[in-house]
C-alpha cells in the first residue's frame, strides 16, 4: 500500500537482514534474520519505527496486522518469508 513505510538493515553485500513495515500508527510487520539476532538489531528497528511513527503525530502505536489492509499483510509476509526468517519467540524458550 502506498501508505506504508519500510525501514530495513542490510549487510555488507546488500543482502536484506532486517525489516520493519509501518502503516500510520501500526507496526504491520518486524523481523531479524536468524543469523543477525541478538545485536541489537530488532531492537533499533523498533525505536526507529516508533519514532516515525510519533514524528508523524500519533500518540500510540499499535504492533500487529491492520485488519483494513490484511490481504496486503498476507502478500508482504508471504514475499519476505522467501528472505528473512519471522522472530521465534516461542522457539526461544527454553525448558
Amino acid at each position: 500500500m502506498k501508505n506504508n513505510k519500510i525501514i530495513e538493515r542490510r549487510d555488507s553485500n546488500n543482502n536484506l537482514i532486517a525489516i520493519s513495515v509501518i502503516n500510520q500508527n501500526t507496526i504491520l510487520f518486524l523481523c531479524v534474520d536468524k543469523n543477525y539476532r541478538n545485536r541489537g538489531i530488532g531492537t533499533e528497528l523498533l525505536q526507529e519505527s516508533e519514532n516515525l511513527i510519533k514524528s508523524n503525530g500519533y500518540n500510540n502505536v499499535v504492533v500487529g496486522f491492520n485488519m483494513k489492509n490484511f490481504i496486503f499483510n498476507i502478500f508482504v509476509l508471504l514475499i519476505l518469508s522467501l528472505f528473512i526468517t519471522p522472530v521465534q519467540a516461542i522457539d526461544d524458550k527454553k525448558d
